[in-house]
């Protein structure tokens, strides 16, 4: 009896921890829930990098998949935006954990 109330307490708890997780994890939820188009996705780069290190690391190695997603989104974001020309684009707010 003990291990079914602890199993269910568990998913029960599991559950509970999913329901209040209010992070976006794909591009799919940021499209739902902010209703904005995704113009790219730049993949997480192991290790923690500040955005300048990761400036860098896509300046030295300009052939790597993290360089040609940020050719693509700048290109996105060049042409989404025939109207007025974009200058600068804003800093992510925090750091991913």
């Amino acid at each position: 009896m003990a291990v079914v109330l602890g199993l269910l307490a568990g998913v029960g708890l599991a559950l509970i921890l999913d329901v209040l997780d209010q992070r976006l994890r794909s591009p799919e939820e940021v499209r739902n829930v902010l209703g904005l188009p995704v113009l790219g996705v730049i993949p997480r780069q192991p290790g923690k990098l500040s955005t300048v290190a990761c400036g860098l690391t896509v300046h030295s190695d300009p052939m790597s998949d993290v360089a040609e997603a940020c050719r693509s989104v700048r290109t996105a974001v060049y042409f989404a935006s025939r109207s007025a020309p974009v200058k600068t684009v804003p800093r992510r707010v925090t750091e991913p954990r």
